[in-house]
């Protein structure tokens, strides 16, 4: 007992982030499972875990398995999972969950999500598409909603986002392509192949023309061919012909000269 409360002590200085990763998971969820009664101390001793639904490799935490156990809520936010570097498989199928899909950014490890059977929305998020050793991703009979990211991961070797709410067409990778119709039946707005309803043509693209330059101003051009500039002295003063006053020049010069 001496050494297993050593060992205990150990791994709570070596990993606890993987440990404070599970407790958030644990306190942000309800289920028939007593989790806060038994997710207690270090989740990993060497190769095993006394932890439900938990497995562990070399102490670190490589499986997160709560299936079919009535979980509700929603998932923490941000990227509570982060932490589990070595995670290689994550499984909540069939439950309640809500909220939007679990960030899984930085987990390179990760071969198997399966979210199924839940009540997540949004949209799938496209770091999805950077899990380089992806294997599967079940994602059907949830409420998801928004494009289907461009898999094109050569791991990929099973595909599920049927009974959702996704739209727009089906990327046209080669890993994608692959996959059967039933991987996406039940999205009303999603089409292209392997589905049979044809996506519609994109809009033509319009260019609005470019302003056309403002006119010369002829009015202002003719009234100065027509009005050259000339003056005209005499003893009293000059007046410059062209302007209003030119009329009042003459007549000064005319009474000048009577």
């Amino acid at each position: 007992m001496n050494f297993v409360a050593l060992v205990s002590s150990e791994i709570d200085e070596y990993y606890p982030e993987e440990r404070e990763a599970l407790l958030k998971l644990r306190d942000s969820l309800s289920s028939n499972s007593d989790l806060h009664g038994n997710w207690t101390g270090p989740p990993c001793i060497n190769n095993s875990s006394r932890w439900a639904g938990i497995a562990c490799s070399n102490w670190h935490v490589v499986h997160i398995v709560l299936q079919g156990i009535q979980l509700a809520g929603s998932l923490p936010p941000c990227a509570f999972l982060h932490n589990i570097t070595f995670l290689s498989k994550l499984c909540l199928r069939n439950n309640t969950l809500s909220g939007p899909l679990p960030n899984l950014t930085n987990l390179v490890y990760l071969e198997y999500v399966v979210l199924s059977y839940n009540r997540f929305w949004g949209s799938i998020p496209l770091e999805y598409n950077k899990l380089s050793n992806l294997r599967v991703l079940e994602l059907q009979n949830n409420y998801l909603d928004g494009h289907i990211p461009p898999f094109d991961q050569p791991t990929l070797r099973a595909f599920n986002v049927s009974y959702n709410h996704l739209e727009g067409p089906i990327p046209q990778t080669v890993v994608l392509q692959k996959f059967p119709k039933s991987s996406y039946d039940h999205n009303s707005n999603l089409c292209g192949s392997p589905l049979e309803t044809s996506c519609p043509p994109p809009p033509p693209v319009v260019i609005a023309p470019s302003p056309s330059p403002l006119p010369p101003n002829i009015y202002s051009t003719q009234e100065e061919e027509q009005s050259p500039s000339m003056e005209f002295c005499f003893d009293r003063g000059c007046c410059s012909a062209g302007s209003v006053s030119h009329h009042i020049c003459f007549l000064m010069l005319f009474q000048e000269g009577a």
